[in-house]
C-alpha cells in the first residue's frame, strides 16, 4: 500500500486516525498534537522535512495546529480516516 498525503492550511484540524500517521513541513514552523495518538506535542518546532514529525500513532480523534501549512502522511490504510473536508493526494496523481 502506498502511503496516502493530506495537506493542511496553517490552523486547526481535527481527524480521527487508527494507525501510523507522519507530520512534515516545507518550512520551519511550530505543531501541536492532542488527543488519541502515542506521542502529544505542544508547540514543537518542526524543521522542514525534519523527521521529528514521522512515525506517531493514532488511535482516534486528533486535533493538529500548525502554523504554517503541513503534510500528512498516513502510512496504514485506514478506510476509517475522518479527514475535516481535506482531500488525499496519491502519488502519481496529477492535480490541474
Amino acid at each position: 500500500m502506498k502511503p496516502r498525503i493530506f495537506f493542511y492550511p496553517a490552523g486547526s484540524h481535527t481527524t480521527s486516525i487508527n494507525g501510523l500517521f507522519s507530520l512534515m513541513s516545507l518550512e520551519p514552523t511550530t505543531v501541536t498534537v492532542a488527543g488519541s495518538c502515542e506521542f502529544i506535542a505542544e508547540k514543537q518546532p518542526l524543521a522542514p522535512l525534519s523527521g521529528l514529525g514521522v512515525s506517531n500513532r493514532g488511535s482516534g480523534e486528533i486535533k493538529i495546529t500548525c502554523a504554517t501549512p503541513l503534510m500528512l502522511l498516513l502510512e496504514e490504510d485506514d478506510k476509517n480516516m475522518k479527514t475535516d473536508g481535506v482531500v488525499p493526494f496519491h502519488s502519481g496523481q496529477s492535480r490541474v
